[in-house]
């Protein structure tokens, strides 16, 4: 199981993001019916997994699309899923902060944690808490019921 993050990039294409997880991370190939790349990070690791999905806005409940809008003025040029392995707890959560801090310093966007917030760099790298707590909190061990604790 996994919990997924979208990062909305308003200045860069894909191939400028290839750039960067081909640096940083391990590319994995083709996936998906063999329509998108996607990586592990970090490097040959599988706390997170990484892949273009240009029609997650689709997904959107009107709700959705204005808490998005209300950060960013226009549609992404480009957006990545990040999925957080369910199985690597709080590590993943730690991963993905990291991939999505690096990612946030070269190119302009925001991040949806899919849960209910919107967040930018500076939101994130100054630990702000909002309704569900800092970033990523949503999905922390520490903050999952037991009964979720459970089953992993």
């Amino acid at each position: 199981m996994a919990e997924s993050i979208a990062i909305y990039f308003t200045d860069a294409s894909y191939d400028d993001l290839k750039k960067v997880l081909n640096e940083v991370a391990s590319h994995q190939g083709r996936s998906y019916g063999g329509s998108q790349d996607w990586w592990l990070y970090p490097t040959f690791d599988d706390n997170v997994s990484i892949y273009d999905y240009e029609a997650s806005l689709n997904e959107y409940e009107d709700e959705d699309l204005d808490r998005l809008f209300g950060v960013i003025d226009n549609f992404p040029s480009a957006t990545l899923v990040i999925e957080l392995r369910r199985s690597q707890g709080d590590k993943a959560c730690g991963d993905a902060t990291k991939l999505v801090v690096l990612l946030l310093q070269r190119f302009a966007g925001v991040v949806d944690d899919l849960y209910s917030e919107a967040w930018t760099l500076d939101e994130i790298t100054q630990g702000v808490k909002k309704k569900d707590g800092a970033f990523l909190d949503c999905y922390r061990q520490a903050n999952r019921p037991l009964s979720a604790k459970l089953y992993d």
